[in-house]
């Protein structure tokens, strides 16, 4: 970082270098406390992840080829306003996206490098005060020259969930690495919700409640497991009640209950 012969900050992001917040934005402007910073003369959109997000709830980090980073947005529901309407659509308004990490240890920024959205997901999460909210979580995928360090996420259960069964909004270019991750097609999985109707398709009773998007919860199982040879598209697929779904795996007649579903899926095409 120099200043060039007016007098103003220049500034060459690279991955890899450390930036203090202040430098930054007296060169960019932009939102001092938040943690998406729109620029509004500069063509840039920057991310700033730090251990403070724990504070609000917030767990980014790597998750396989993927970077999570939590919207903003400290108390009640997170809505796709400002910050993170610009993010999801900083391509359509020519901006670059930019993230940046802090560790405990460090006062400046550590540039990964530069991002693109690849798609979102709504979680439950603690706000400021302690209380559950819708919360937005955004898969970032990498560009050429960006690093892949900083912190890992494990994700929990009920994300692993939502991941698997389609419950997110990618873009095209994001499908195969979210199906090398979780080794199935969120595009078959929604085609199979869809099907569905809220309407399990083993025992034939609605699903028992609504999901945090306010659609009918069902679980998409594949008839023959994909670890046995069973194809990752809707002739294999059926959406499940979670009692149902606990059944053909655990139950004493999941064999019985197999063929069950073979048959009717065979019915159905």
């Amino acid at each position: 970082m120099s200043l060039d012969a007016k007098g103003v900050w220049s500034i060459n992001l690279r991955p890899g270098e450390r930036y203090s917040r202040e430098d930054l934005h007296a060169h960019f402007g932009g939102q001092r406390q938040s943690g998406i910073v729109t620029p509004r003369e500069y063509p840039v959109v920057f991310l700033f992840s730090s251990p403070r997000g724990h504070d609000y709830g917030y767990q980014d980090g790597w998750s396989g080829d993927l970077y999570i980073y939590s919207g903003e947005g400290t108390k009640g529901d997170m809505t796709f306003t400002r910050g993170n309407r610009a993010l999801r659509d900083h391509e359509a308004i020519g901006k670059k996206l930019y993230l940046f990490f802090r560790d405990y240890k460090e006062i400046t920024y550590f540039l990964l490098g530069e991002f693109r959205y690849a798609g979102h997901f709504w979680r439950w999460a603690p706000d400021e005060t302690g209380q559950l909210r819708r919360a937005l979580a955004f898969l970032l995928e990498p560009l050429e020259g960006a690093l892949r360090e900083g912190s890992r996420v494990s994700l929990d259960p009920e994300t692993e969930i939502i991941l698997e069964h389609g419950r997110l909004e990618t873009t095209p270019h994001v499908q195969k690495l979210v199906v090398g991750r979780y080794a199935r097609n969120p595009s078959v999985a929604r085609t199979t919700l869809r099907r569905a109707g809220g309407v399990c398709e083993l025992c034939g009773q609605p699903a028992p409640f609504l999901d945090i998007n306010g659609e009918p919860f069902l679980e998409v199982h594949h008839i023959v497991p994909l670890a046995e040879g069973g194809p990752d598209d809707t002739s294999n697929t059926a959406a499940l009640c979670p009692n149902c779904h606990r059944a053909v795996h655990y139950a004493h007649e999941a064999p019985s209950l197999r063929k069950t579903l073979l048959r009717l899926r065979r019915e159905i095409l």
